[in-house]
């Protein structure tokens, strides 16, 4: 039988070395068609590391309005532009140059899609992120970064900061919002908890640790209901102390009804 460690450290070694032999951004823009290629094609579903990327199909409809906070290459936001179609609207937030033009590229035949070049935060000005390894390959992990992690970081990226409250306050509609970057989550979400308790939209977050722990109380003050996705279904996820599989998908109380049928009731 197969090490899985081993063949881990071969898929690494051979990811660092198209790295060398493409250039990252050449690498970046390979792996992300071939993803969408895979992922269209239905290729991935049964990767539980994409179970999410599939479930969303039952959560937006034409002509919604979705935010993407952390786009990273748009795996997430051309499927939202697909589910939204022609009449609907996707801000796409990537604050990170090399992975906004790859995502434009991703996005370029979806006017839907609308990229927003900034990082999300409770003051606007300037903020420092990076990868704090060297791995280059592991884009999806782009974070903003600590002092100790500046100190250590091959790459530090000084991006322009927005208030969320700010960007997204005057929108007439938010119907989705999901948001992954890599623990900044807080305090991103509580800083536009006036835009979410506005527009009620339905919230998946990729969140753990305390910080979990913290938007599960202000998600649960809100009215919300929380779960997690596992076998095509929405399993109710009440206790923050128990193991999270997945993101945390947050629906307000007003739209319980007519997702009802994707509850996993025990």
């Amino acid at each position: 039988m197969a090490n899985p460690q081993i063949n881990q450290q071969i898929v690494k070694q051979l990811k660092a070395i198209l790295i060398q032999l493409l250039g990252r951004q050449a690498y970046l823009r390979l792996t992300s068609r071939i993803f969408l290629f895979s992922f269209r094609r239905q290729w991935l579903k049964n990767n539980p590391a994409y179970t999410v990327h599939y479930f969303v199909r039952h959560l937006i409809g034409p002509g919604q309005t979705v935010i993407d906070i952390g786009a990273n290459l748009g795996y997430y936001s051309t499927e939202f532009a697909r589910l939204v179609g022609s009449t609907g609207k996707v801000l796409s937030v990537e604050p990170i140059q090399l992975y906004r033009e790859i995502l434009l590229a991703n996005t370029r035949h979806l006017p839907q899609v609308q990229v927003l070049p900034y990082a999300l935060g409770e003051q606007e000005g300037t903020i420092s992120m990076g990868l704090p390894f060297a791995d280059q390959h592991r884009h999806g992990l782009m974070k903003v970064l600590t002092e100790s992690e500046k100190q250590v970081a091959p790459e530090i990226f000084e991006v322009e900061l927005k208030h969320p409250a700010k960007l997204f306050g005057q929108l007439a509609d938010i119907h989705y919002l999901k948001c992954d970057i890599e623990g900044y989550e807080v305090p991103v979400l509580p800083a536009m908890r006036s835009v979410i308790e506005s527009h009620q939209p339905i919230v998946q977050v990729e969140t753990d640790g305390e910080n979990k722990l913290i938007l599960h109380r202000m998600f649960n003050e809100m009215g919300y209901q929380l779960f997690y996705v596992q076998q095509d279904k929405l399993v109710p996820y009440p206790d923050a102390q128990q193991q999270l599989i997945g993101d945390m998908i947050c629906i307000p109380a007003g739209k319980i009804s007519s997702i009802e049928k994707l509850i996993q009731r025990s």
